[in-house]
């Protein structure tokens, strides 16, 4: 299990100045997450292949070995993880650079219960039940993109409020059955009752 790091610049996220913040994009197992690094950069300064600032001032030089010093931290973590011989993935890496936890929100959390139930496929779980939930993932997560334009939701707000609009939603735009919704409803559940017993 390696974890690959690289560096770039999200143009997406450019501020009044011009400049847009540099990430490290960190695949493993095929997850990824983006941490920001805080340092901006001006498009035409960022040289995309050496995935570094262009230029040879004091200023960027300074600058390109904060940039090497952040990808050597999330390296650091990655091998004392690795050295625990604990289980971990790529958010808990995350959660130890930033100090957040991924189980703080849903489909994040969802994510990780799914990938739970493909480790105890024939005991206890059936391919069949792990094919509702990821299509309950795949409803949830087109509900918080639609609903909420964005790609996850804290946990604290999956109250009956977002229910009761993901109910709707399931009924109005797939069509779904009283009975499934509750099957949906019902993994749902066990996704919260999950992030309880993390606390």
């Amino acid at each position: 299990m390696r974890i690959r790091i690289s560096l770039l610049l999200k143009k997406s996220k450019s501020k009044n100045s011009g400049k847009c913040p540099v990430y490290a994009r960190c695949v493993m197992d095929g997850r990824r997450i983006e941490l920001s690094t805080s340092i901006l950069v001006d498009v035409d300064s960022w040289d995309k292949s050496r995935q570094e600032i262009a230029g040879n001032s004091q200023e960027i030089r300074i600058l390109n070995n904060r940039l090497l010093k952040f990808v050597s931290g999330i390296y650091d973590i990655y091998n004392q993880l690795e050295a625990s011989h604990d289980d971990f993935d790529v958010y808990t890496i995350k959660e130890k650079i930033t100090g957040t936890s991924s189980k703080d929100y849903f489909i994040e959390l969802f994510e990780s219960v799914i990938e739970s139930i493909e480790k105890k496929l024939g005991k206890g779980y059936s391919k069949g039940t792990l094919k509702h939930y990821r299509t309950s993932l795949t409803r949830l997560k087109d509900f918080v993109k639609e609903f909420y334009f964005r790609k996850d939701i804290e946990i604290k707000k999956v109250d009956y409020t977002f229910l009761n609009a993901f109910d709707i939603y399931l009924k109005s735009k797939h069509n779904i059955g009283t009975n499934t919704v509750w099957g949906y409803h019902r993994h749902v559940k066990k996704v919260l009752n999950d992030a309880v017993s993390r606390v």
